[in-house]
């Protein structure tokens, strides 16, 4: 019926020469309003630094962190974390993809700080079929980086290519790209650094409903840390011993200068915060050309 109707439209535009507006039809409907352009790194509402602690993040507040989803007893379930590099790819890491984590049962969800409760997203009337919010989108293909190994977690990225970009437009800024370092010398030692997720983590028994966000540091690895290239080791500035420690596998390190939000790593082992017992970040920075040549845009192809 949907291609039918559209069939027509484009007949009637055609046969009377007249200009006609088709963007009501395609799939992200009409556009209103000039179009969003955003920096790289940048939320709604700035990064809130005044607060030590775990709190929830706000709405557009870390605008490019992601929910990466998997089918559990036929409703689509929180699993690992990641950041949107570009509107059409997701990175995180390769052991959040690889395995088990098959793509054709995977999704991602951007725009959301409220954990997806499962199930299917339902179709408003007069949608096309298989429409979607503007923060979900399904996988159409997962990249590994190739020198990956599942067993020391060495190279732990992945990017997951979606098969329609995230709708930034009806996100109204609520969904934004993260920066990317630079250069290998780009230096955040003097931004402040935070994690932020839901708490996919071994050990966690459950998530937490809201985007949870932390400060964090990078410190020099513990004695006992298994030493790895490209590692960083972290620590969260929790209230207490009795918090939970923040983050999701594949999920985001950034630093911020208040305005501006630079990925540092990606969250890839170790289930401890603490300095004798932290979490294994892989560095970005090396990565950075590797993910640059494999998130381009693939149409034609």
């Amino acid at each position: 019926m949907f291609k039918q109707s559209l069939a027509i439209v484009l007949l009637i535009a055609y046969q009377c020469e007249c200009e006609f507006d088709y963007s009501q039809y395609w799939p992200g409907g009409k556009t209103t309003g000039a179009p969003i352009v955003l920096e790289c790194g940048v939320g709604l509402i700035p990064i809130n630094g005044e607060n030590n602690g775990t709190r929830d993040a706000a709405p557009g507040e870390v605008a490019f962190q992601v929910s990466l989803q998997k089918k559990v007893s036929g409703k689509w379930a929180h699993a690992c974390g990641g950041v949107v590099a570009t509107n059409g790819f997701v990175l995180t890491t390769a052991s959040c993809v690889g395995g088990s984590n098959t793509e054709a049962f995977t999704r991602s969800e951007a725009g959301n700080v409220n954990l997806t409760k499962g199930g299917w997203t339902r179709r408003r009337r007069a949608s096309y079929p298989g429409q979607q919010q503007p923060g979900v989108q399904y996988t159409m293909k997962s990249t590994i980086h190739p020198d990956y190994d599942e067993i020391t977690l060495a190279n732990n990225v992945a990017l997951v290519g979606l098969a329609q970009p995230f709708d930034v437009q009806a996100a109204a800024g609520a969904i934004n790209t993260v920066c990317l370092p630079e250069s290998a010398e780009e230096d955040h030692s003097e931004d402040q650094h935070y994690v932020s997720g839901w708490g996919a983590i071994d050990g966690v028994v459950e998530f937490k409903p809201k985007l949870q966000i932390v400060k964090a540091n990078v410190v020099e690895c513990e004695p006992s840390a298994t030493a790895l290239a490209n590692q960083l080791c972290v620590v969260q500035d929790l209230d207490d011993s009795v918090e939970d420690c923040v983050g999701d596998f594949g999920g985001p390190l950034f630093a911020t200068n208040g305005n501006t939000s630079t990925l540092i790593g990606l969250y890839s082992s170790g289930t401890g915060c603490s300095a004798n017992n932290t979490a294994k970040f892989i560095d970005v920075k090396p990565y950075v050309t590797w993910i640059k040549d494999n998130s381009k845009p693939t149409y034609g192809k």
